[in-house]
């Protein structure tokens, strides 16, 4: 047989994806508020969102920033 064949499986480094952005599910998942109160944040120009498609979502820059706002005392 050759060597080809007899080869072991290459291992690769595992690599840990962190996302860029969150569904609104995830936002309120991840920063303990409901998705009720992350809306009426949006409403309120609190929060900055886009839409992919159908969904909409939010960076995590922008929900690091909306915590930071809100744990220094930002309203709601």
């Amino acid at each position: 047989m050759s060597p080809l064949t007899q080869a072991e499986p290459v291992s690769r480094p595992r690599v840990e994806l962190q996302p860029l952005a969150y569904t609104m599910d995830q936002a309120a998942l991840v920063c303990g508020r409901t998705k009720k109160q992350l809306y009426r944040d949006l409403a309120a120009g609190l929060l900055r969102t886009y839409k992919h498609g159908r969904r909409r979502m939010v960076t995590v820059e922008e929900l690091q920033r909306h915590v930071a706002r809100l744990a220094k005392g930002g309203t709601r």
